[in-house]
């Protein structure tokens, strides 16, 4: 259906196209209003300041309705649009600092105080679901009768997060809880402890727990350990962890 799909590409582009005339066109016209309520703004100012908002919100919007039909267009599938989505939005605009007055970049951002889209809205949970539901088609397609339910929290005074994975007859959705601040003490010492410092560098390494029928993540709160694809690359090396385990006991 690559035709289709371009015909309504072209299609929404040329609405926003006509869009954008329509709302410059009405915005010249009533150009001298804009100003009324802005104290010391001119009409220029005024005219470019609401231009550019509006033409902003169409080409958004625009963007959210095109981005879909791109991904069917070269036959996406879910697991490989999250890697494109979060390298756009997460790895690239984290790869430099946001000024050059500032040494932090985007994925040192709380997960739960992030401004990127989609975990400006749903924070942990993005992660936790993405987790739980790839090791889940995965138990299905091995005929599985369990399936993983997923759990998790931060604690503010150790920054460190825990996400659980707890084995299930049915699947559900993320919950968030209430950590354990006697529990995330002890493994902030253990998480210290196996983390190496060389001059400037600090090499973190991830706390991966199997315990009876649970599984515990634990990380630092930054979006850089709780995106979308540090979720399936997490579920890659449980998957892989429970295949090599199965061996060594069958």
């Amino acid at each position: 259906d690559a035709e289709q799909i371009i015909d309504q590409v072209a299609g929404k582009l040329n609405q926003l196209r006509n869009d954008l005339q329509k709302n410059y066109k009405d915005l010249k016209t009533n150009k001298k209003n804009l100003s009324l309520f802005d104290d010391g703004e001119t009409d220029e100012a005024a005219f470019t300041k609401e231009w550019q908002k509006k033409r902003k919100k169409h080409t958004d919007n625009a963007q959210k309705e095109i981005e879909p039909l791109i991904y069917r267009y070269f036959g996406l599938t879910d697991q490989e649009i999250c890697l494109v989505e979060d390298t756009v939005r997460v790895f690239i605009p984290g790869s430099t600092p946001n000024s050059w007055q500032s040494d932090k970049t985007v994925t040192l951002n709380p997960v739960n105080g992030t401004k990127v889209d989609p975990y400006a809205d749903q924070g942990l949970k993005i992660y936790a679901d993405i987790l739980s539901q790839t090791l889940n088609q995965w138990a299905k397609a091995e005929d599985s009768d369990y399936c993983v339910c997923a759990e998790g929290g931060t604690d503010e005074q150790t920054g460190l997060t825990m996400v659980t994975l707890r084995l299930a007859k049915n699947e559900s959705g993320f919950q968030e809880k209430i950590l354990s601040h006697k529990l995330m003490d002890v493994l902030a010492s253990y998480y210290q402890n196996i983390s190496k410092k060389n001059g400037t560098m600090l090499y973190e390494r991830d706390i991966l727990l199997f315990q009876g029928k649970e599984i515990h993540i634990v990380r630092p709160n930054i979006l850089l350990n709780w995106t979308r694809t540090a979720a399936l690359n997490d579920a890659a090396r449980i998957y892989g962890d429970i295949a090599i385990a199965g061996k060594e006991f069958a």
